[in-house]
């Protein structure tokens, strides 16, 4: 990639996301966005860009899990252990009409799904396929290592099909994919979501609606004055970081 961040046109506003479908604070943060971008007055003007992060990389590609079970057995802890640790997640969730049906999530490689998302932003259907993939995982139970799992929600966001299948099987952008995450690590990210406005502008974590708008407000204003503001940002730990 010729930039590690966004570098958009003079009057829009760039987002830059680095996220992992498998991350329930990433679904959770990236609903908080668009909740806040509903608020936004300049929203027509934001071009969000998510970027590839991957919590388990260890995760071998065609092999598949309960998330419960694989949460148990990782932890250690018993699954009504597991499921009392969710409950505060899934009422945070539910408030901002996500429904996380845990006891159906499959743990597989996300590694494909990236490569979905990346083919889908070529196509400026970024944001409605990554939120197409959220929901297939987090509330529909899908195996999102499955190709033909990926193609069918390709399709319901307005994608070719076929050109999606053969992006998928000759792995096209799978050096997307590790650019992404090469970038990640000269950022310094840790955990995820991470969200990073106007290329300055750094936010952590599933942080509240207002808390993004405001930041949406800060880094609009700053790029409309072109200030030299610093990237301290707000910061947050309402996330996951990678076992790696």
């Amino acid at each position: 990639m010729d930039s590690p961040l966004s570098a958009p046109e003079p009057g829009t506003l760039s987002i830059d996301i680095w996220s992992d479908v498998m991350c329930p604070f990433c679904c959770l943060g990236d609903r908080h966005l668009e909740l806040a971008l509903e608020q936004f007055e300049h929203r027509d003007a934001v071009r969000v860009l998510y970027h590839s992060f991957l919590l388990a990389p260890e995760l071998p590609e065609g092999e598949t899990m309960p998330m419960i079970q694989m949460l148990a057995e990782h932890k250690g802890m018993s699954l009504e252990q597991i499921h009392e640790m969710h409950r505060p997640l899934i009422a945070r969730g539910r408030e901002v009409g996500i429904d996380y049906a845990m006891d159906d999530v499959i743990s597989s490689s996300t590694r494909r799904a990236h490569e979905l998302g990346h083919f889908a932003q070529a196509r400026g259907r970024g944001p409605e396929m990554m939120r197409r993939l959220f929901r297939a995982h987090w509330s529909e139970g899908l195996n999102l290592d499955d190709v033909d799992v990926l193609v069918r929600l390709a399709e319901e966001v307005g994608l070719d099909p076929e050109q999606a299948r053969t992006a998928l099987q000759e792995r096209t952008w799978q050096r997307a994919v590790e650019d992404d995450l090469t970038v990640a690590r000269s950022l310094g990210v840790q955990g995820v979501p991470f969200f990073v406005l106007d290329s300055r502008y750094a936010v952590s974590g599933a942080q509240p609606p207002e808390v993004l708008l405001e930041a949406l407000g800060t880094a609009w204003a700053a790029s409309a004055e072109g200030s030299e503001a610093d990237d301290d940002g707000a910061a947050g730990t309402d996330g996951h970081r990678s076992a790696h």
